[in-house]
């Protein structure tokens, strides 16, 4: 999307709830990140979205306030024209956000508390964001920090190409949505639940890493 010899992201942040992702985003070579507080949600426009090859979301609980129809068709707008976006744990459904691009809807009815799990399972390991960074293609049980699905469900439609790469496993049940990657036109989305304890494991670390390689379309 970029002439840059850097990946430009954007990480929308306050207080402490974004640092492990600031610092992991800082040490990545191909990497050149901005953070901006959560007000700028507020003042998001084409122009202030079209410089960043990513926009990420920060781990605040409960995620940040609903985003109106005005600025959720800029954003819509800035992904078909080959933006991305990270959208972590209650961000854009705790919150009113545009799920649709993520092939998402919402569903207040969720139970997140039967939901918290700290082990996730590989669901589509020939995703390309198991390979984008570091190589995560062997991976099959995963051991995460403790977090929960939030308040949606994937769309049930032909024409969603949402692919749920990674789910919890609770209960010795394969359920919830872990990790979601949609590509929307020309651009990119994924979900990642990762955030309720603002703690990552080392896993996802790399993780974080290769979604981010991803969305921005690295080339190593």
């Amino acid at each position: 999307m970029h002439f840059y010899n850097k990946k430009r992201v954007l990480l929308i942040s306050r207080r402490n709830a974004g640092d492990i992702l600031l610092n992991l985003l800082k040490k990545s070579s191909f990497i050149d990140v901005k953070i901006a507080s959560s007000f700028i949600i507020e003042e998001m426009s084409e122009s202030m979205l079209i410089p960043y090859d990513c926009i990420i979301y920060d781990f605040e609980d409960e995620g940040y306030w609903n985003i109106d129809s005005e600025i959720q068709e800029k954003i819509r707008r800035y992904i078909k024209n080959g933006g991305a976006f990270l959208v972590t744990h209650d961000h854009w459904d705790a919150q009113e956000g545009p799920l649709d691009l993520i092939g998402m809807e919402k569903d207040q009815s969720f139970n997140r508390r039967a939901a918290r799990s700290n082990l996730t399972k590989v669901i589509l390991n020939n995703h390309q964001i198991f390979d984008s960074y570091y190589d995560l293609t062997n991976w099959e049980i995963v051991n995460v920090s403790t977090t929960h699905q939030t308040y949606h469900k994937i769309k049930n439609s032909k024409d969603n190409t949402a692919k749920i790469l990674m789910k919890f496993i609770v209960n010795n049940e394969i359920k919830y949505n872990y990790l979601v990657a949609n590509e929307y036109i020309d651009g990119r989305l994924v979900y990642w639940a990762a955030g309720h304890t603002k703690e990552i494991s080392k896993n996802e670390e790399k993780l974080f890493i290769n979604i981010v390689a991803w969305l921005t379309r690295y080339i190593q």
